[in-house]
């Protein structure tokens, strides 16, 4: 069971922390052509912290869910090819609804929406597939 958990901490942190840089850098390099508004460097950490502790919770029970759903698939005595594709459908599916839940409450563009969702599934899913699963 450890090392169910341990697997599951890893992608999650792999995807929370991975996510934010990946947001950081789309939206850095979407508003460098813009010379009215210099960077402040303090502000900007102090976002990608709250960016980066907000992804974190709202990942919780993501996280939670694929540790059931490996737990389920292990029981099944399935390959372990066969369990990290289906993690990664679930997973990729599980961020999708959260963030999609999320933008309810928002009033954003679906291209933003689709964007947000693509720096949080791209290591979500490369994360399930690179961290070894005994």
């Amino acid at each position: 069971m450890k090392y169910r958990v341990n697997y599951i901490v890893n992608i999650w942190l792999t995807s929370a922390i991975l996510g934010v840089v990946l947001f950081g850098s789309v939206q850095y390099f979407s508003f460098i052509d813009v010379p009215s508004q210099p960077i402040d460097i303090a502000s900007s950490i102090y976002f990608f912290g709250l960016v980066f502790l907000l992804s974190s919770f709202l990942a919780a029970p993501v996280a939670l869910c694929l540790l059931g759903y490996l737990s389920f698939l292990i029981r099944k005595s399935l390959a372990y090819k066969t369990i990290k594709q289906l993690l990664a459908i679930a997973s990729l599916a599980l961020c999708t609804l959260t963030l999609a839940l999320l933008s309810s409450f928002f009033r954003e563009s679906s291209l933003l929406l689709l964007l947000i969702i693509s720096c949080y599934a791209i290591p979500l899913v490369a994360s399930v597939f690179f961290y070894k699963l005994r």
